[in-house]
C-alpha cells in the first residue's frame, strides 16, 4: 500500500497539473505567455506557428491557444496608433516684388497724410497720360515711407498721393493779398538727383508773369532757377507759404530762368474735390532766405516712381 502512494505521488511530481488557458471570451487584452517554447504568435500582421525566441524578436506575444492568440492579433489591428503630429510647414512669405526707380520729383506735405507733387512725376513715361508707377516712395528728413497714389489731374499736372504713415509736418497755402508780379517766388527741391548732393536745394526768383505758356492762366511764370527733379516741388512766397506748384520750364540754356508753376489756388480746388484739408496762410512778415528754407525742410520731400 505504501508503495502503490509513493508511486502515485511521484507520477503528480513529474507530470504536475495540467495547464489551464484562458477562453478565448475571457481574454482582455495583452498578457504574459506561459512559460513554454513554441505556440501561436500573435503580431500586428498576422498569427503564426513559431518559438519564443522568434515570436519576440518580432515584437509578438505567445499562445498555446490559436483563438486567444487571433484575439490578440485583432486588437492590435483595432488599436488606435496615435497620429503622428506633423508639424505645419513654415509659411515662406513671398519676395517682395523687384522695382526699379525710374524716376524722381519732389513733393510736399499736406494734412500729415497726403502729399503733392506734379501729375507727371507720378508716370512711367512722359507722356502725361501714361502708365502711372507701379510703386511710390517719399524721403522725408532721411526716412523712407511708402505711399499710394490717391488722384491725378493731367490737366493741371497735379497728382495725390496718400501716405502710409502720416508725418507731422503741414503746409500753408498763399492767402491774402492776390499774388502781383515782381513778388519774390522760392523754390525748395531736389533736383537732379544721383548727380548733385542728396540734400534739397533753395533758388530764389521772382514772379515773371501771372499766365503761363500760350496766357494760361491756371500757372505763372517765375524766374528762380529751377532743373529736373523739382516737378512737384513747392514754389513759396517771402512768408514761406506756397504760391505755386513746379510744373515745367523751357529746356535750354537760353531760357533757363523760365519756369512754370500752377497756382495755389487750382491746388485748392484739387485738395477739396479729394476733401483733403489744408490751411492758409497771409503774407506777413518777409523771412530771409535761411528761414524759408527751414521752413520748407519740414514739408518737403522727394518722391520716388518705381516700376
Amino acid at each position: 500500500m505504501k508503495l502503490r502512494l509513493l508511486i502515485l505521488l511521484a507520477t503528480v511530481v513529474l507530470v504536475g497539473c495540467p495547464k489551464k488557458y484562458p477562453e478565448p471570451s475571457d481574454y482582455n487584452g495583452p498578457q504574459v505567455s506561459p512559460d513554454y517554447s513554441d505556440g501561436w504568435c500573435a503580431t500586428k500582421s498576422a498569427v503564426t506557428w513559431s518559438n519564443r525566441s522568434s515570436c519576440l524578436q518580432q515584437g509578438g506575444i505567445l499562445f498555446k491557444n490559436e483563438e486567444l492568440a487571433e484575439a490578440e492579433q485583432q486588437r492590435r489591428v483595432d488599436e488606435k496608433t496615435p497620429a503622428q503630429t506633423i508639424p505645419a510647414p513654415t509659411p515662406t512669405p513671398a519676395p517682395p516684388p523687384k522695382f526699379e526707380l525710374v524716376g524722381t520729383g519732389t513733393g510736399f506735405v499736406v494734412d500729415g497724410e497726403y502729399v503733392v507733387t506734379a501729375n507727371h512725376v507720378l508716370r512711367r513715361t512722359e507722356n502725361v497720360n501714361g502708365p502711372v508707377c507701379r510703386a511710390t516712395t517719399i524721403l522725408h528728413r532721411y526716412k523712407e515711407y511708402e505711399a499710394e497714389i490717391a488722384d491725378l489731374d493731367a490737366t493741371n499736372d497735379l497728382g495725390l498721393l496718400k501716405l502710409n504713415e502720416p508725418l507731422k509736418a503741414s503746409v500753408k497755402l498763399r492767402n491774402q493779398p492776390s499774388l502781383k508780379v515782381g513778388e519774390v517766388a522760392v523754390n525748395y527741391g531736389y533736383p537732379l538727383t544721383g548727380t548733385l548732393s542728396s540734400s534739397a536745394k533753395l533758388n530764389s526768383g521772382n514772379v515773371s508773369s501771372l499766365a503761363g505758356y500760350e496766357n494760361n492762366s491756371a500757372i505763372f511764370q517765375y524766374d528762380a532757377a529751377t532743373q529736373s527733379g523739382n516737378s512737384g516741388g513747392p514754389v513759396m512766397d517771402a512768408s514761406g507759404n506756397v504760391i505755386g506748384i513746379v510744373r515745367s520750364g523751357l529746356d535750354n540754356a537760353e531760357t533757363q530762368l523760365v519756369n512754370f508753376a500752377v497756382k495755389s489756388t487750382i491746388l485748392e480746388g484739387f485738395l477739396s474735390s479729394n476733401k483733403v484739408p489744408f490751411e492758409k496762410a497771409d503774407l506777413t512778415e518777409e523771412l530771409k532766405l535761411p528761414d524759408i528754407a527751414e521752413k520748407a525742410e519740414a514739408f518737403t520731400v522727394l518722391v520716388g516712381c518705381w516700376e
